[in-house]
């Protein structure tokens, strides 16, 4: 993963992340929170489930927690030596949550492209809404917790409202927890030993599993 993207982060609020990322590639990979990235420039593919999505300038994408993804920066032609793009992320994490809304870590969104649910001048809106976020967390004015746990909630709750989505069982929750468990630890082993001959086999005995 050397050289592979720049991250410039900003760890300042509880349970909530906010970062730009200038990158190429990232390995797949996934996290414990929900992410929302706003394409700030370049051409951009998310990998999921082996489909690729296209993304561009002004794009809003959103990801469920635990939801593996590999991205990679698309080659811009008219200057042939840049293949980087820029992306806003936002990663809240459901412990926010929690304290007002418990449903909320049961809450699983079915779309990845949210402009579409944002017809007309709402989706100027929700991308002001994230780029004023953004900005009051890296500026860190006076009392600026409250402007963006004020915002991070206006989000959430607009979210909910338009984008289509459901709420997982008790026993889905557990499935989908256990399966990114071990989607974590094969990644694991597979970094660690990537010099290494892998083979199928070590993955399977690894994990208890028959070939």
């Amino acid at each position: 993963m050397k050289n592979e993207y720049e991250l410039v982060a900003h760890n300042r609020l509880t349970d909530v992340n906010i970062f730009l990322v200038n990158l190429s590639y990232r390995v797949p990979h996934f996290h414990n929170e929900l992410e929302l990235c706003l394409v700030l420039s370049g051409t951009v593919e998310f990998i999921l489930h082996g489909v690729t999505h296209r993304f561009q300038k002004g794009d809003i994408i959103l990801l469920n927690p635990r939801q593996a993804h590999e991205i990679s920066a698309v080659q811009n032609w008219e200057h042939s030596q840049s293949r980087n793009c820029l992306v806003l992320s936002l990663q809240i994490s459901y412990k926010y949550c929690q304290r007002f809304f418990p449903s909320m870590s049961y809450a699983e969104f079915d779309e990845l492209h949210l402009n579409p649910f944002f017809p007309g001048d709402q989706l100027p809106l929700l991308q002001k809404l994230l780029t004023e976020l953004s900005s009051c967390y890296f500026r860190q004015d006076p009392y600026y917790e409250f402007s963006c746990f004020s915002m991070i909630n206006t989000l959430i709750e607009t979210l909910l409202k338009k984008v289509p989505g459901h709420f997982l069982s008790e026993d889905e929750k557990k499935s989908m927890i256990s399966r990114s468990e071990r989607l974590s630890r094969i990644t694991g082993y597979m970094e660690e030993h990537y010099m290494d001959r892998i083979l199928l086999a070590d993955l399977a005995s690894l994990e208890n599993l028959s070939l």
